[in-house]
């Protein structure tokens, strides 16, 4: 995964925005929920989003119910116009899909689809005024599965126009779907001449159909799943040890617990850490899928999903999806090895805590908190068996303390810090609770130094530093030009003289740096941070 952060020219700076739109809750409403048509209800809210949400709960065995997909009351949209009927499964239960908002596929409806999982105890036919005998059981019109919950029908149509017709079950109208998904309005295809064989296809899940000449056909696809657990491993978040698991889940799985990854442990350095599995998925050309990895049952929240599901589009082949790292995880977020971290912390006599009690150099003392600071990796009790931070020089502003950060922490460290003596009551005394100074170890080596942090009302402008970026070039000088910026491991420049020609310019050796000279050409110089995801 790559992030690019910011373009900087003679010109300016060119900055990208990227907007997120808050979806509101949806829910299911149905006869055989409970309770029954109550929208609302939370336990049967859909969750997933923002794309596909979904919802499996109990309904009740090989028996039709209605449904529909609601907001938090009848007051809220709900979809579609008619209920949707289904049977639930065998085992009393039923896993149901709804797509907001307009999907361009070729496919209908065009917005709002209601899917749900096949419960594999009903067969489908078609009746129209295309069938014979007209909107009534024809045997030439039944529906073949072709996985998945897809059913198709190549049927013969006997004259030019346009018919109306409805999927239904086969032989009787116990459900029926038409052009909404719906039990109520019929969907319609033309035809433009006599005895046209036109293809007809349901996607339960997915919620929608097509009928038309010519028409995609559905392909059996090995679809190739891998993550690269690394960076749990190396932080002690997951081990491979038995019980641990690394499944991958999706609609193809009906989610679930999903289906088992395995790794190669005879191959060298990380590569052992990649897990993989292939899955047979059969749909049309072009299905979009959702899918999430789920390390000993819990989901993991990729970075780069927003911490919604992963997808991919089916190819008309077998194919072999990128290689992520587990929540977008990567190594070069982390520390890979023990690293003796200095923090520095500037806080002046007289400077009150959050309860403006002022520091008083002579007789308080200094100690720091923080998740990274201890084995355990969270926040340890306020009191004065914390680290001690010591004035350095004696007599001065500042305080520092030294700590061995082991690896496979994170580089962004949290932390915060607390006066201890007469009036200052806790040592949980810097700011309000959450208000933390976040820095980061932005080189690699066996020690570092933290810029300096401020101590209260001065803190503001250090308690959240950017991961990196912060890019800026400065005046000319001695025949080069002096670019700065915020640097952390897997960060380098690149730079280019066009935005219109040729490519972005790689500059390994400012991996980890947050400095250049870079020789002034003359012209236009464009520079931009990059950041990898693997050491």
């Amino acid at each position: 995964m790559k992030k690019k952060i910011a373009m900087f020219a003679a010109a300016g700076v060119v900055a990208v925005f990227v907007s997120t739109v808050q979806a509101q809750p949806y829910y299911v409403s149905g006869s055989a929920l409970t309770p029954a048509w109550a929208p609302g209800t939370p336990e049967n809210e859909l969750t997933g989003g923002p794309t596909v949400y979904s919802l499996t709960t109990a309904t009740i065995a090989d028996t039709y119910h209605g449904f529909k997909v609601t907001g938090a009351s009848w007051g809220d949209p709900n979809w579609p116009g008619n209920d949707v009927k289904i049977k639930g499964d065998a085992n009393g239960t039923n896993t149901f899909y709804f797509f907001p908002g307009t999907t361009v596929d070729g496919w209908l409806p065009l917005a709002n689809r209601i899917g749900y999982t096949d419960p594999g105890n009903m067969a489908w036919d078609i009746a129209g005024d295309c069938t014979t005998p007209t909107w009534d059981s024809d045997p030439n019109a039944q529906m073949a599965a072709a996985g998945n919950g897809v059913y198709t029908l190549n049927y013969v149509v006997g004259t030019a126009g346009t018919h109306e017709f409805k999927f239904r079950s086969a032989g009787s109208w116990a459900t029926a779907i038409g052009a909404d998904f719906g039990a109520a309005a019929n969907a319609s295809v033309t035809t433009t001449s006599a005895m046209q064989t036109v293809q007809f296809q349901l996607d339960l899940p997915n919620g929608r159909w097509l009928a038309g000449n010519p028409a995609p056909a559905p392909v059996t696809n090995l679809v190739t799943f891998r993550v690269d657990m690394s960076a749990q491993i190396l932080s002690g978040a997951w081990t491979p040890e038995e019980p641990n698991t690394i499944r991958v889940a999706g609609a193809f799985t009906s989610w679930g617990d999903g289906v088992d990854l395995t790794n190669n442990p005879a191959l060298s350095g990380n590569a052992s850490n990649v897990y993989s599995t292939v899955i047979t998925i059969v749909d049309l050309p072009d299905t979009r899928f959702e899918y999430k990895f789920r390390a000993t049952g819990g989901y993991e929240s990729p970075a780069s999903t927003g911490g919604q599901n992963r997808s991919f589009n089916l190819s008309s082949g077998s194919q072999v999806l990128p290689l992520v790292y587990y929540s977008d995880d990567s190594l070069c977020d982390l520390l890979l090895q023990p690293t003796a971290v200095t923090f520095v912390l500037q806080l002046t006599n007289g400077t009150p805590d959050k309860n403006g009690i002022p520091f008083d150099s002579a007789n308080d003392q200094v100690f720091i908190n923080g998740p990274q600071l201890f084995p355990d990796n969270a926040w340890a009790t306020w009191n004065i068996s914390l680290p001690q931070m010591i004035n350095n020089p004696a007599g001065s502003d500042f305080y520092e303390l030294t700590l061995e950060i082991p690896a496979g922490r994170s580089r962004a460290m949290v932390v915060k810090f607390g006066i201890a003596g007469a009036g200052h009551g806790s040592l949980d005394n810097e700011a309000a609770q959450n208000e933390n100074h976040l820095q980061y170890i932005r080189a690699t080596g066996s020690t570092f130094t933290m810029p300096v942090a401020q101590f209260g009302t001065n803190y503001a402008a250090t308690r959240v530093e950017e991961a990196f970026g912060n890019l800026k070039a400065g005046p000319p000088s001695g025949g080069n030009v002096p670019i700065t910026w915020l640097g952390l491991p897997c960060v380098t420049l690149q730079t280019r003289t066009s935005l219109t020609a040729g490519s972005w310019a790689d500059l390994p050796a400012t991996d980890a740096t947050s400095s250049t000279n870079w020789p002034n050409t003359g012209g236009v110089q464009l520079f931009r941070l990059q950041k990898r995801s693997q050491p």
